[in-house]
């Protein structure tokens, strides 16, 4: 069993309802329910990132920006690889946003201001 899970701290809690760990172990479980999968923040990301209807143009653009900006997002070839997912969460990280490695709204407008100077 993987630690960290709920099931872990299930486990914990069923062999030491009252230990020291307890109260901590009930709030990591509580948080662990709310949050949501990598499946499901994949897919809403995926699905965000194809409502944007973005050509091979614009998606070069976007890995030629990540790269000016000091993000390695590898070919600028309007083709999102591993390394231009790599670069989008270590953007979106940086920015402070949902780190997905797609390209949102917020993600678009993040890279603009950035390739002004604003920010």
């Amino acid at each position: 069993m993987d630690a960290g899970t709920a099931e872990a701290f299930n486990d914990y809690l069923g062999a030491y309802p009252n230990g020291a760990f307890a109260d901590k172990a009930r709030v990591r479980i509580a948080a662990l329910k709310s949050e949501p999968t990598r499946k499901e923040a994949a897919r809403a990301g995926e699905r965000a990132e194809a409502s944007l209807g973005l050509n091979q143009a614009s998606r070069g653009l976007i890995e030629g920006q990540l790269s000016a900006l000091g993000f390695d997002a590898g070919k600028t070839d309007g083709k999102f690889d591993k390394a231009t997912r790599r670069a989008l969460r270590e953007f979106q990280t940086r920015q402070g946003l949902p780190v997905t490695g797609y390209v949102d709204l917020p993600t678009v407008q993040a890279l603009l201001v950035a390739s002004l100077g604003l920010r």
